[in-house]
C-alpha cells in the first residue's frame, strides 16, 4: 500500500514540474507572444460597434477597435518593435471616452499633423494612404454618433472633463470611475450610452469565454509538443518509479518538500527565452539530474530515443501531454493530498508493526523476545 502510494507520489510530482514549464511556455506564447486576450478583446469591441449601429462595416468596426486598443494610454508595452500592443482590459467609461476621442475632428487634424511630422523614434511615417484611412475611419465613427445622438463628441468630450475635475472638487470621497461615470451619464445621455451600457458587461463577458477557450488550445499544444521534445511516457515513468527505489524515496522527498511549500505555479512576470530556460525555472532541471527527462542535442539522437514499440511509446507521450494539460495548481493538490494521505497510512503501519511485536513478545516462554 505504502509503495503504490509513493509511486503516485513521484508521479505526481514529475507531472506538476513539467506543468509549471508548461505554464510558464503559455503564458509566453498565449499572453506576450500571440496577444491572445487583446485579439479576443479586439473582436468583441468590433462586435460591439457594429451592434451600436448597423451602418458601420465589420471591417470598419474592426479597424476603430484596433486603433482604440493601441492607444498608448491603455495599450500594452510593445514586445518587438515600436508598435504599441492590444490592450487587454478597457473599462467601460475608458472606451466612452475613447470612441469620442477617436470622432473627434480637432484631435483628427492635431493627430495628422503629428503622425506626418514626428513619427515614433525608429519608425518609418505613415503613408498618405493610412493617414487618409485614418481620416475616414473617423468620419465614419463620427456619422454614427450623429445618428445615435452624439452631435458634437468633442464638445462633449470637453464636458466629461470638466465636470470629472468638478468632482474630483466637490465629490473627493468618490472613486476615479465613479466621477467618470456621473460625468459621462450626465453630459453624453443618447441612444449611444443606452446601447453601450446595455451590451458593454456582456461583450466583456464573452471576451472571456473566447479567450479561455484559445488559451486552453495553446496550452494542449505545448503540451504536446514538450512531452514530445523530452519524451515523457507516463507508463515508462510509473514503471521505473515502481522498481527503483532510491528514485522513489528521492521523489517523495522533494515532494514533502514542496507540499510543505507555497503554491507555485510557475509563472513568471518576466517570459522565458527559450523552452530550456522555462523548463529550468520550473525546476525541471531536478528531473534532468534524476534522468527522468533529457533535451536531445539533435534531431538524429532524439530519434535514436524511439524504441521498437514506438507506438505504445507514442500512447505514453501523448497521455503524458494530456494530464500536463491539467495545470500545475491541480498537481499541486493532487501531490499535497497525496503526501498527507501518505502521513495517515504510515502512521497506521508503524502502530500495526508495533501492535505484532507487542504480542509475539507476550506470547514468546519466559517473556524471550521472538526470533528474528
Amino acid at each position: 500500500m505504502l509503495q503504490t502510494l509513493d509511486v503516485l507520489i513521484g508521479f505526481a510530482l514529475v507531472m506538476l514540474i513539467m506543468s509549471a514549464a508548461v505554464t510558464m511556455l503559455t503564458q509566453f506564447f498565449g499572453t506576450w507572444l500571440l496577444n491572445l486576450k487583446g485579439k479576443a478583446l479586439l473582436e468583441v469591441i468590433a462586435r460591439l460597434l457594429t451592434t451600436l449601429d448597423r451602418g458601420i462595416t465589420a471591417k470598419d468596426a474592426r479597424s476603430i477597435a484596433d486603433y482604440i486598443l493601441r492607444d498608448p494610454l491603455i495599450a500594452q508595452p510593445p514586445l518587438i518593435g515600436n508598435t504599441q500592443s492590444l490592450a487587454i482590459v478597457v473599462h467601460r467609461e475608458e472606451l466612452v471616452k475613447l470612441i469620442f476621442d477617436f470622432a473627434s475632428a480637432g484631435d483628427l487634424a492635431k493627430a495628422s499633423q503629428q503622425i506626418q511630422a514626428s513619427p515614433p523614434v525608429g519608425s518609418k511615417p505613415l503613408q498618405q494612404s493610412a493617414v487618409d484611412g485614418l481620416i475616414r475611419l473617423r468620419t465614419v465613427m463620427k456619422e454614427s454618433l450623429k445618428r445615435n445622438g452624439i452631435d458634437d463628441p468633442d464638445q462633449i468630450l470637453a464636458a466629461i472633463r470638466s465636470a470629472t475635475l468638478e468632482l474630483e472638487k466637490t465629490r473627493p470621497e468618490l472613486s476615479n470611475s465613479a466621477r467618470a461615470s456621473a460625468a459621462i451619464l450626465n453630459h453624453a445621455t443618447s441612444d449611444f450610452l443606452a446601447k453601450l451600457n446595455s451590451w458593454f458587461d456582456q461583450t466583456i463577458d464573452r471576451a472571456s469565454d473566447i479567450f479561455t477557450v484559445r488559451i486552453r488550445v495553446v496550452t494542449v499544444c505545448v503540451s504536446l509538443v514538450l512531452a514530445l521534445l523530452v519524451q515523457l511516457n507516463s507508463f515508462e515513468l510509473i514503471n521505473r518509479l515502481s522498481v527503483d527505489n532510491a528514485l522513489r524515496e528521492k521523489l517523495v522527498a522533494a515532494a514533502i518538500d514542496r507540499a510543505n511549500a507555497a503554491p507555485s505555479t510557475g509563472v513568471d512576470a518576466k517570459p522565458p527565452a527559450s523552452v530550456r530556460e522555462a523548463i529550468k525555472n520550473s525546476g525541471a532541471d531536478q528531473l534532468e539530474d534524476l534522468g527522468l527527462i533529457a533535451f536531445p542535442s539533435s534531431a538524429e539522437e532524439w530519434a535514436g530515443r524511439w524504441t521498437q514499440g514506438w507506438l505504445l511509446q507514442l500512447f505514453g507521450i501523448v497521455l503524458s501531454a494530456a494530464l500536463l494539460s491539467l495545470g500545475a495548481p491541480f498537481w499541486y493538490s493532487l501531490v499535497a493530498n497525496l503526501v498527507q494521505l501518505r502521513s495517515v497510512v504510515a502512521g497506521k503501519d508503524d502502530l500495526e508493526r508495533a501492535e505484532r511485536q507487542t504480542s509475539q513478545v507476550a506470547a514468546s516462554p519466559a517473556g524471550m523476545p521472538p526470533p528474528a
